[in-house]
């Protein structure tokens, strides 16, 4: 490239150093865009602006060599005037070529609809059509409704609900892939149902970065570890599987006595209080999960929000880490605890084949079936040679995957190739 090309970015929140220069909180997700624009900043070949929305926040500046515009939130329930914000921030910054990253919200689908002519690239990251078919993470009809209040029911915040609101959101990622130029996606299952929305659809591949801790991070020891202790990085709702995972522990409980799990983000579980059991208030998982826990008499700990170092710690202490999730596209909580060396039991869904190879770089399980999740649990637990062996193996492959050298090197040659696409 002779020149610096400019490229617009849209997030699906503000990244973490305009958060700081706008004076709110961080948002906990989405730290391998952050740590890709920073990297694709420094290197001198790229102009990068970057797009999101938050509540009725404006903001329009540079901060450490990245411009940042801020739009309030307000402005998505208006098109005619989003549009014309759009376009006239188009004219001011004339991107080379617009990258929006996931397809959950509609903030880039507006963008699509009223610039047009600008080259555009989307990033897959998870697929909601498709997550809404294992919202429930198969909970029994029985168990969710015995937990959900009537004003949750009066709220339209029920488990049906909840599901709906993913399958609406579904409808308009669909649209994504019939107005892009190009999807970039990085498994075999992202490609599969970008192929089924738009069999034309020019898809193109690039793995992700992690963050820059996990790059220069000291590795798992298994004689460091704490022996039985199980961490996960995201319970809070049905697809994350959590309610799985309390089912494997309580079948190994005997066995192992010291068992703990430990949980990254705030405690959503808990007693039922006068007015839920009076089906006032209430939020129906959190309450499932509750049962859960008391009826097997679990050692569960929620850490809170983790940042980098916490959770770069917690895998660095663990056993074994689990992702026990319903469905996943490829998730970063499992690139980082493999390029650490911690060992991975993750269900075999989605994407996550990918990058779990059974019995070489990690353990696979069928979802809906605990007392296989139990069995690798246990292989971990009583087979250091296997557990040392995963670990290692990991490494290798999780470094050679989130390689951010070659990852930069990748996107750089995507971001050409569509700049050079006649229109």
């Amino acid at each position: 490239m002779d020149s610096k090309m400019k490229v617009l970015w849209i997030t699906n929140f503000p990244l973490p150093d305009v958060c700081i220069e706008i004076g709110i909180l961080p948002h906990k997700g989405g730290s391998w865009m952050y740590s890709l624009a920073k990297q694709l900043s420094s290197i001198g070949e790229i102009e990068l602006c970057i797009l999101s929305f938050y509540n009725n926040i404006q903001f329009e500046g540079v901060v450490k060599g990245i411009n940042y515009v801020v739009l309030p939130t307000k402005l998505l329930s208006d098109k005619d005037q989003l549009y014309l914000k759009y376009r006239q921030l188009t004219e001011k910054i004339n991107p080379d070529l617009l990258h929006i990253h996931g397809t959950e919200s509609a903030f880039g689908l507006y963008y699509l609809e009223a610039c047009p002519n600008v080259k555009s690239i989307v990033s897959i990251q998870g697929l909601v059509e498709i997550y809404s078919r294992y919202f429930y993470g198969s909970i029994g009809y029985l168990d969710m409704l015995r937990n959900t209040s009537l004003v949750e029911c009066w709220r339209k915040n029920t488990f049906y609900h909840q599901k709906k609101f993913f399958t609406r959101k579904g409808k308009n990622e669909i649209k994504y892939f019939l107005k892009t130029d190009f999807v970039l996606g990085r498994t075999n299952w992202d490609y599969s149902h970008s192929k089924s929305f738009n069999n034309c659809v020019n898809y193109r591949f690039c793995n992700e970065t992690l963050r820059n801790e996990f790059y220069t991070s000291k590795k798992w020891d298994i004689q460091k570890k704490v022996n039985y202790s199980i961490f996960v990085s995201q319970a809070s709702y049905p697809i994350k599987g959590f309610h799985i995972l309390l089912k494997a522990v309580s079948l190994l409980k005997r066995e192992f006595p010291l068992i703990e799990i430990r949980v990254a983000g705030e405690s959503f579980s808990r007693k039922p209080s006068i007015s839920d059991k009076l089906k006032l208030t209430g939020y129906w998982y959190g309450k499932y999960i509750y049962s859960l826990i008391e009826k097997s008499n679990l050692s569960v700990t929620f850490l809170g929000v983790l940042n980098t170092e916490n959770m770069r710690d917690e895998f660095l202490n663990c056993h074994v880490t689990v992702c026990p999730s319903s469905i996943e596209n490829s998730p970063n909580s499992i690139g980082e605890a493999q390029i650490l060396g911690t060992p991975v039991i993750a269900s075999y869904v989605g994407g996550v084949p990918d990058m779990v190879h059974h019995e070489n770089t990690g353990l696979l399980y069928r979802f809906e079936e605990p007392e296989l999740l139990a069995n690798c649990i246990r292989r971990l637990f009583t087979n250091n040679d296997l557990a040392s062996e995963i670990s290692m193996n990991a490494i290798v492959r999780a470094t050679e995957r989130h390689s951010s050298k070659k990852i930069v090197k990748d996107l750089l040659s995507i971001y050409s190739e569509l700049s050079n696409v006649k229109e």
